[in-house]
């Protein structure tokens, strides 16, 4: 009994005294901050579009709004390029909420890329880009609601506003990288000035085995 009791407590210490291996999938963390129909944040949101589902396995990639609460205004929200804008924000929300994989041939980002092709057109390209990316109209358009109702989409924006406000962003796009600000687009400079340069950015802040984007 004693020599099995030996074993368990040596094993336990060899467990404890042994370093802790290198995280080597925790992603790196992009968050932009934009409009859905500010022409400097869906330029960005363009540029960068090339490099986005490869990125996917080392990345996490997070977009939230600027916009203000207005129980006066027709969509209970103001934004600066008017309500069609808060309404782009609205569907551009839920297809974050209900397609968030990157790595898929249609994400939440081929979506917004998509309506990007034409912001004079947000939001109602919405319908031809959700069947363009083979999405669910359906489902997107229950979300984003609409005839006065309390709508899925007005609570996600409340709460992309908030979190949008925490990081006091007045300005779109804001793109911070690993929890940092990295840059406003087009106002302050980057530390880059090519896309090429931002995906270099999250490549070398990723620890582990990197996809061949990074090579």
């Amino acid at each position: 009994i004693i020599g099995k009791q030996t074993i368990i407590v040596t094993i336990l210490f060899l467990v404890l005294i042994s370093p802790t291996p290198a995280t080597s999938d925790k992603k790196v963390n992009v968050n932009l901050y934009v409009m859905s129909k500010c022409p400097d944040a869906t330029s960005f949101e363009d540029g960068f579009y090339p490099y986005v589902q490869d990125l996917a396995p080392i990345m996490n990639l997070t977009i939230d709004f600027m916009a203000k609460i207005d129980p006066t205004a027709p969509t209970g929200f103001n934004s600066l390029h008017g309500q069609t804008e808060v309404i782009g924000d609205f569907w551009q929300l839920c297809a974050i909420e209900y397609y968030p994989n990157l790595a898929s041939e249609s994400s939440y980002y081929d979506f917004i890329h998509c309506m990007n092709s034409d912001i004079g057109k947000i939001p109602m390209n919405a319908e031809a880009c959700a069947e363009k990316l083979q999405l669910n109209y359906q489902k997107l358009r229950q979300c984003v609601g609409g005839n006065g109702h309390p709508s899925e989409a007005q609570t996600l924006l409340t709460n992309s506003i908030q979190r949008t406000d925490d990081e006091h962003v007045k300005w779109s796009p804001t793109i911070f990288i690993d929890n940092k600000l990295y840059c406003k687009w087009h106002s302050t400079p980057c530390a880059t000035s090519s896309f090429e340069g931002f995906k270099d950015e999250v490549c070398s802040l990723y620890v582990g085995d990197k996809p061949i984007i990074c090579s």
